[in-house]
């Protein structure tokens, strides 16, 4: 006679997979996000040729969208690959410096170079230019992408036009000892590839659209600068002023001393002095509790006072990765208020950093 059929005890892990694809499918912008960073992690790391890379992301890509008109059981793993090679695609193509960028392992040197000021970094002295270059030996123009060191004088702005003398390049060097900062990767991860240092400097050209909105709002902070300072008690009034500034609009907004800073870093409380979630959310929940009320819907023309608070919040604070990301999540909350739709945090968090 056959005994009873053994009873088959389930995978212990069936249980925790089939959540997990029952949540991946609920928040399918969540693990296409995931698969994004993934992939920019893995080609940060891995440095592969751009070609390659591409190859193979424009290859899943094609898989996938196969698969989904197709409707087969694949498409989701498919989609995943396919996000995490464009992530992979898309960092490549950043870190990869063009033919035009790459120099002789000695470096150049110019008499004259035209350059373009498009970033104005927190170090003195230190201009990143846009350079347009004019080489001595073959007299063709390669447009490079320079952090440069300038003279004191003139003092430069965002968006002007710059004559160049006396111009010195070279390559960045990368981390030669195990845990070093790699300064390489580092600049390449803005698309800068080589440092300079020139002799003379010369404006010829007017500052930008740009450079206008950073001036006035230059102004705006000074403003509320001595606002602040006249508020607090002497001999240290404009220290307190600067501080309480970089606590509530960040360090773009007061340039603290640069030994206050350390003494922030070396105790763990940096933090302090960078704008994040909590003072957006202290703002965006002050304005939705004023503008609706105990209502539980927001009105779209309150939806628009509360983004230009948060906007205003942004540039007056520089706008970084932290005041961008709950900005953007900020906004998602407010189109729930809207629309009336429950608000989703993973989903949220998801499409802030995606953007």
């Amino acid at each position: 006679m056959n005994g009873p059929n053994p009873v088959v005890s389930p995978s212990p892990f069936a249980d925790l997979r089939d959540e997990l694809l029952t949540t991946a499918r609920a928040r399918p912008l969540v693990c296409l996000t995931l698969s994004l960073l993934l992939g920019i992690v893995w080609a940060d790391q891995l440095q592969a040729p751009l070609l390659v890379v591409a190859a193979m992301g424009s290859v899943a890509l094609a898989v996938a969208w196969v698969l989904v008109r197709a409707g087969t059981t694949g498409a989701d793993v498919a989609l995943l690959l396919a996000a995490f090679l464009f992530g992979a695609t898309l960092h490549t193509a950043r870190i990869t410096p063009a033919p035009g960028d790459r120099l002789p392992v000695r470096g150049l040197e110019l008499e004259r170079a035209l350059g373009v000021v498009e970033e104005m970094p927190y170090q003195a002295g230190q201009v990143q230019l846009a350079a347009v270059l004019l080489t001595a030996e073959n007299d063709r123009m390669a447009r490079r992408k320079v952090r440069m060191t300038l003279p004191p004088e003139p003092r430069v702005r965002l968006g002007e036009r710059l004559m160049l003398e006396g111009v010195a390049l070279w390559r960045i060097r990368s981390a030669g000892t195990p845990g070093e900062p790699d300064q390489a990767r580092l600049l390449a991860r803005e698309g800068i590839y080589c440092l300079g240092k020139a002799g003379k400097v010369t404006v010829v050209g007017g500052g930008s659209a740009k450079a206008y909105v950073q001036e006035r709002l230059a102004g705006l902070r000074g403003r509320m600068l001595a606002a602040l300072t006249e508020a607090m008690p002497e001999p240290n009034a404009g220290l307190y002023a600067e501080l309480l500034a970089s606590m509530v609009y960040g360090m773009k907004a007061a340039k603290l001393p640069p030994e206050l800073v350390e003494l922030f870093r070396r105790s763990g409380t940096i933090h302090l002095l960078v704008v994040s979630g909590t003072q957006v959310t202290i703002i965006a929940l002050s304005l939705i509790f004023l503008l609706r009320g105990s209502r539980r819907v927001l009105p779209f023309w309150g939806m628009a006072v509360v983004i230009v608070g948060l906007l205003g919040l942004a540039l007056l604070a520089g706008s970084g990765a932290s005041v961008n990301r709950a900005v953007a999540m900020a906004v998602v909350l407010l189109a729930t208020f809207a629309v009336g739709r429950q608000y989703d945090f993973p989903t949220a968090l998801a499409l802030s950093a995606a953007l």
